[in-house]
């Protein structure tokens, strides 16, 4: 038995460095999408202590996720900003599903004797980048007072945008030219979250601004062209090849395996490595019927209201399992084909710009004990996107590594009681 955790953990260490390869030097071409890397080290540890998890705990007391909220964590502690814009990115949120949720969530915290603040921006104040709007509860636990943020899908949207807008030019963002644009992209996306018909996103070019600070910037090129051949690319390397398993396309790990999956997973965060898709995917939900306040957090109760089926998933970094259901991309084109408008969310969607610990598919089997079956880390937007000059190595190279992930998953499974016997697992 020691001489095989000691294999694995040597294996383990191999795909860690083939997972931490440093992307190829050199300018992407244009059209091309570089993806983010990943966060390790020190930044690793910083992003995890930053979660608040007592602040999320006492939040979750106050909303419900059964009403479609969402309490998560800050969306940036890493960011070089300016002091105003790191302020909000620090913040814990609550997303609000819509604007008579948030009312309401702004009169509940008004209730609780922990808050001691509460005040709501329906324009933003001079202390505060021009666009914001929102709420902050200033909330005081165990003698500690932090801050909270409080905000509709559509203002958290304005953040994501904001926030990736500084990482992408950094030197415009006090610009006349920058603030008028986030002040166009702030009341398109209200008038979109109030069912109004908007105008067209506002345009950056007539603000002066640069393209890659759109709230749709240009969509990049797929590197691998064709829906079938990107397919056909994954299941040609859908074997998996590890000192611990060979020459399979799936298999059950032993009990000693997920145990120390579980107990050693990779001190890695994965930032999308779509961020640019993000807005566009929110459009394309909500314009189908989408209803952001269906996604939940994996426990044991809501496991057994489940039906059978294919679910995505996310660990986040507190470790929490977040899913939804994701119908399938071929069954979605059947289905429009005959004119129905079927929503598709995405990765990205479960914890709305933050980076992510693992990240894929789980199957639901059973219907009167429902139990999960099967899993994988089949995501385009944090490890398999077509869209950037990775993909090749990140399917070839990186995907028996990315398998390591899934020891979040089975360390979180193992907190809830849940031993994830029995569970089948692949790469795809």
């Amino acid at each position: 038995m020691k001489k095989q955790m000691n294999r694995t953990l040597s294996s383990h260490a191999c795909l860690l460095a083939l997972l931490l390869l440093p992307l190829a030097p050199g300018v992407c071409a244009a059209g091309e999408a570089r993806a983010a890397a990943p966060i390790t080290g020190d930044a690793f540890y910083l992003l995890v202590a930053s979660q608040d998890d007592e602040l999320q705990r006492f939040l979750e007391t106050v909303v419900s996720e059964d009403d479609g909220y969402m309490v998560t964590g800050p969306l940036d502690v890493l960011i070089d900003a300016p002091e105003d814009a790191v302020a909000l990115l620090e913040m814990v949120r609550i997303i609000c599903p819509d604007e008579a949720a948030y009312t309401l969530a702004i009169a509940r915290l008004r209730e609780q004797d922990e808050v001691k603040s509460v005040q709501r921006y329906d324009v933003p104040p001079p202390s505060a980048p021009v666009g914001f709007r929102g709420t902050i509860a200033r909330v005081r636990i165990h003698g500690l007072e932090r801050n909270c943020l409080v905000q509709t899908l559509a203002q958290a949207r304005w953040l994501i945008w904001f926030r990736d807008a500084l990482h992408m030019a950094p030197e415009t963002a006090r610009t006349p030219a920058f603030e008028s644009y986030a002040e166009s992209v702030a009341a398109y996306l209200a008038n979109r979250e109030t069912g109004e018909v908007p105008d067209d996103p506002p345009p950056f070019e007539r603000f002066g601004t640069d393209a890659g600070i759109s709230l749709f910037p240009p969509p990049p090129a797929y590197m691998i062209e064709g829906y079938d051949e990107f397919l056909a690319y994954l299941e040609a390397h859908r074997e998996i090849r590890t000192s611990f398993v060979k020459r399979v396309v799936a298999f059950i790990p032993t009990d000693s395996l997920r145990q120390e999956w579980a107990s050693s997973p990779p001190d890695i965060a994965w930032p999308s490595k779509a961020p640019e898709k993000l807005q566009q995917d929110y459009d394309e939900f909500l314009e189908r019927g989408g209803d952001i306040g269906r996604i939940r957090t994996l426990t044991p109760a809501v496991l057994s209201q489940l039906g059978p089926g294919e679910y995505m998933f996310a660990v986040g970094l507190s470790g929490q399992i977040r899913f939804a259901s994701r119908p399938r991309l071929m069954d979605v084109h059947g289905l429009e084909a005959q004119g129905e408008m079927i929503p598709r969310a995405v990765h990205g969607f479960l914890f709305p710009g933050e980076p992510l610990l693992s990240a894929g598919m789980f199957t639901v089997s059973g219907e009167e004990r429902p139990v999960i079956s099967a899993v994988n880390t089949r995501t385009g937007h944090f490890f398999y996107c077509n869209s950037v000059e990775t993909i090749y190595d990140d399917v070839a190279i990186r995907s028996d590594g990315y398998l390591l992930t899934l020891g979040h998953f089975f360390r979180s499974l193992s907190r809830m009681g849940m031993t994830g016997e029995g569970i089948v697992v692949s790469k795809f």
